[in-house]
């Protein structure tokens, strides 16, 4: 089974923050929070904000807190 881990970290550009709130589920402003808070990496390039794919991956798979099955 892919993960949603799995298909972040194939991507081979960067994340903006809204797509990584669609892909999630979840509001831009909560994106935003969450990289204030839980150490989700970004980096920025003036105003703009980018997520990349293989950290992105990896602090996501950090949270993951069962196996389905």
């Amino acid at each position: 089974m892919v993960t949603l881990a799995d298909k972040i970290e194939q991507m081979k550009t960067a994340l903006t923050v809204d797509e990584f709130a669609k892909m999630m589920s979840v509001s831009k402003k909560f994106v935003y929070k969450m990289l204030k808070r839980s150490g989700l990496e970004s980096y920025q390039l003036g105003g703009i904000i980018r997520l990349d794919p293989l950290s992105t991956a990896q602090w996501l798979r950090s949270r993951t807190v069962g196996k389905r099955g």
